[in-house]
């Protein structure tokens, strides 16, 4: 896997202390840990405030979690401004991850999308 060669700030959300652990623990092996800044945040108060105050750029949610309401995260998340990517992992669902990422597109590709979703090009996640 390739290295960040920049500070990364990620934050976990989870109630799960397994699951933060685990994720965290796999982040540090897998990258430079000198790079990495993590923080954790278990309810729904602390992932919006950290996400405000801190600005990660990656905020991986545990999908489970019951102390957070998808929608009240949903849309304070989509009305920040933050260039955060957002990874939604389930440990119920072993199947998908999901992943948000926001991007700009040109009005050309928004219309071709619009027409045909299905052929939108996906975008290679590895490099960014």
């Amino acid at each position: 896997m390739e290295r960040f060669g920049s500070e990364q700030k990620i934050l976990i959300a989870s109630i799960n202390p397994l699951f933060t652990k685990g994720i965290e623990r796999l982040l540090r092996l897998r990258n430079d840990s000198e790079y990495l800044k993590i923080r954790t945040a278990k309810s729904m108060q602390d992932i919006l405030v950290a996400i405000k105050k801190w600005e990660p750029n990656l905020v991986i949610l545990d999908y489970d979690n019951e102390k957070i309401s998808p929608k009240v995260f949903f849309d304070s998340f989509i009305e920040s401004q933050y260039e955060t990517q957002l990874l939604l992992l389930s440990l119920n669902n072993s199947e998908t991850v999901s992943v948000y990422e926001r991007n700009v597109i040109s009005f050309e590709e928004a219309t071709n999308w619009l027409e045909s979703p299905g052929i939108f090009t996906k975008r290679n996640y590895g490099n960014t």
